[in-house]
């Protein structure tokens, strides 16, 4: 993800699509419109978008289907639907193929905007690592693509650095998990019980031996530390986009959250 999101709006309603590619601008996105399937998967096979709303029923080819191409194009895409009408196969389609969620029409803007506010890296990772090539490493990739990112060693500093910077992510490595008597996971908790850890794990180091209370106490997964820094970040993105796309279905569940009618 970047600061600046790249967004695409797909929707044969001008009206829909250029409110809110008018809103999101105005927040400072970067969005383009396509008012068709084909012209959506155009744009897909041109540039990298970070988030897609796509609308399921449109004329000529529908949203899932426009869906289908753009995760055999690009895999990883955040694909947010968009309906304003009861679609029970299409929606159950949409989600076998991997929509993030369905939103109902009217849009809620509001939720949409915090949504967003949730994938942008403007919180920090934090990392807690003693080699400092690897930590050095990590710190850099995840900075040149736009994460800031914090290097501590040991439980004493991952505390404060959690008092003290609010990061949202924690690369923690095994060793400093398993000291301190749990220690890091209630500085951690203590500090923001939403923030997620991800556990490095160095070749000679064995799954097993993590504690299995850990997984419940907010290890989201396990890294081996060979793993290249590319690989690192793909895990941290997906690790913001699964609690901002939490967060919306929530908000779309609870009070005052709507859902698409006939």
């Amino acid at each position: 993800m970047h600061e600046h999101l790249r967004i695409l709006v797909v929707d044969d309603d001008a009206g829909t699509a250029e409110t809110l590619g008018d809103i999101l601008e105005a927040k400072g996105y970067e969005v383009e419109i396509a008012s068709g399937g084909l012209q959506a998967l155009a744009l897909v096979q041109a540039k990298q978008h970070d988030v897609i709303f796509l609308d399921i029923k449109m004329p000529q080819m529908n949203g899932v289907e426009v869906l289908r191409r753009v995760k055999a194009m690009r895999p990883g895409s955040v694909v947010i639907m968009m309906t304003a009408y009861a679609l029970p196969e299409l929606m159950a389609e949409a989600e076998r193929l991997g929509a993030q969620a369905i939103l109902a029409k009217p849009l809620p803007l509001d939720r949409i905007i915090q949504f967003l506010e949730e994938l942008a890296p403007t919180r920090p990772v934090l990392i807690v690592e003693k080699n400092p090539t690897l930590a050095r490493t990590l710190k850099e990739f995840l900075q040149a693509h736009e994460y800031p990112t914090i290097c501590v060693e040991g439980i004493t500093h991952a505390s404060e650095a959690m008092r003290q910077f609010h990061p949202d992510v924690v690369l923690l490595e095994l060793e400093s998990l398993l000291s301190g008597d749990g220690e890091v996971l209630r500085a951690i908790h203590n500090v923001d019980p939403s923030c997620t850890l991800v556990v490095l794990i160095g070749e000679d180091e064995e799954r097993k031996s993590v504690p299995d209370h850990t997984l419940s106490q907010g290890a989201r997964l396990y890294l081996q530390k060979s793993l290249q820094p590319a690989q690192v970040l793909e895990h941290v993105a997906e690790v913001r986009v699964e609690r901002a796309v939490r967060k919306l279905r929530e908000s779309q569940e609870g009070p005052g959250g709507s859902h698409p009618s006939s």
